[in-house]
């Protein structure tokens, strides 16, 4: 019995370590092929700048480990601009996901600041974020 129970150890002890959380540094060049390869844990830094929309799909983290997305939290922001047609920031199958620090502009268009839509998302949390450049219509919102 004691074999086994050093086995199970062994084996506990090399998924926890496997599992590393990483800051990964981004711009506007990169960060959009960055996103796929984010793992529990990680947090994406995006730099001061202008982004194009974001389109976060299929991210999970875990209650322990969520996955980051965030502008820096002094200086200058990170901004995602609005597209026509498209929300600004959009969510699709996600969980245990924060969004933080980040300006988001709908730039007067017809587009929700942040979405989530057509697949499941839960324990998604936004925090310390600036929604801004909304056009003068009841339908557009900053959180749905």
């Amino acid at each position: 019995m004691r074999q086994h129970s050093m086995w199970f150890l062994a084996v506990v002890g090399s998924l926890s370590s496997s599992a590393q959380a990483d800051v990964i540094r981004a711009d506007p060049s990169n960060y959009q092929s960055l996103l796929d390869t984010l793992a529990a844990g990680d947090t994406l830094a995006l730099s001061a700048g202008r982004y194009p929309r974001l389109t976060l799909r299929g991210l999970h983290g875990e209650p322990n480990a969520w996955i980051t997305v965030q502008g820096p939290a002094t200086g200058e922001p990170a901004i995602i601009d609005g597209e026509p047609g498209s929300n600004t920031v959009q969510i699709y199958d996600c969980s245990y996901l924060a969004i933080e620090s980040l300006v988001v502009d709908v730039g007067g268009l017809a587009v929700d600041a942040i979405n989530a839509k057509d697949f499941p998302a839960h324990h998604v949390r936004i925090e310390g974020c600036t929604l801004r450049g909304f056009p003068n219509d009841q339908q557009i919102v900053g959180i749905n």
